[in-house]
């Protein structure tokens, strides 16, 4: 029976794949930014977790979060006949099992040049914010009481937002087109005062279905991250990214290890605004 149902499983799902259209939001490659924004007039619930290894107890990445965020698209604003700016709005519900943890956050981002505006080699652009809001829960290193083994994390009740600032590029690479990111980012994901360098590659595997995401983000707390996007249709995307950090040692011995991260959103029309 349980063959029977696995077999049942896998047909489904291969089915939803071939046959179901495509309609892709690539708002992150893996965890840093790209340019692009949530459809206009469209509501994106979306659930994600966080943690899922063993890392060692008392790291960073020793608690699981649970992540539940609703994202909205705004109109498209026009500017003459060549000019469009998208963008999106959100806030972002951190569940994690440390009740000291729990946070809330708002973010957006404001897309105002689109790839090839100003001729087929120009990047789209984009401004942002992420992390307003809620309390300082990575810039961790400040708030240490070293004489305990190991060392005590005092939860400060404050708030770093990072604004950032980038710029994609689709690549028509023969059979792999590819997009391209890079950007800069004030207080790396909530660390105060550590502005850092960002770059990711996205890859399609299948053409608008099955997308390679691959990243680095800069900082004490840099990271390396690899994972797939997959367009299941034009409804649900899913998507799964494992991250290695460039040094597990910081701020203090085995504090950070690789994580996984998986999730799932939704893509509801909204037309709240009219026609």
């Amino acid at each position: 029976m349980k063959k029977i149902a696995l077999s049942i499983f896998c047909t489904v799902g291969i089915l939803l794949f071939l046959v179901t259209p495509a309609s892709a939001i690539w708002w992150a490659i893996n965890y840093i930014p790209t340019t692009d924004t949530y459809y206009p007039d469209t509501v994106w619930p979306h659930y994600s977790v966080y943690g899922l290894t063993d890392s060692t107890a008392g790291s960073f990445q020793d608690t699981k979060i649970d992540i539940y965020s609703v994202s909205l698209g705004l109109p498209t604003l026009k500017l003459g006949n060549n000019w469009e700016i998208n963008s999106d709005i959100g806030i972002d519900f951190y569940q994690p099992d440390e009740e000291y943890y729990d946070e809330t956050y708002f973010n957006g981002k404001v897309r105002f040049l689109n790839d090839g505006q100003f001729g087929k080699f120009t990047p789209s652009a984009a401004i942002g914010f992420c992390y307003l809001g809620g309390r300082d829960d990575v810039d961790m290193w400040k708030h240490f009481d070293t004489s305990t083994t190991p060392p005590t994390y005092h939860h400060p009740s404050a708030s770093h937002p990072a604004y950032y600032l980038v710029a994609s590029k689709w690549i028509p690479i023969p059979y792999c087109k590819t997009q391209v990111t890079a950007g800069f980012m004030m207080n790396n994901f909530g660390i105060d005062s550590e502005d850092v360098p960002m770059v990711g590659l996205m890859p399609s595997i299948i053409p608008e279905k099955l997308f390679l995401l691959a990243d680095y983000y800069g900082g004490d707390y840099a990271n390396y991250g690899i994972g797939l996007f997959w367009v299941i249709n034009h409804k649900v995307e899913v998507y799964a990214s494992y991250f290695i950090p460039k040094d597990t040692d910081y701020p203090y011995e085995d504090y950070q290890a690789e994580s996984l991260w998986i999730g799932i959103y939704f893509h509801l029309p909204a037309k709240l605004f009219g026609e």
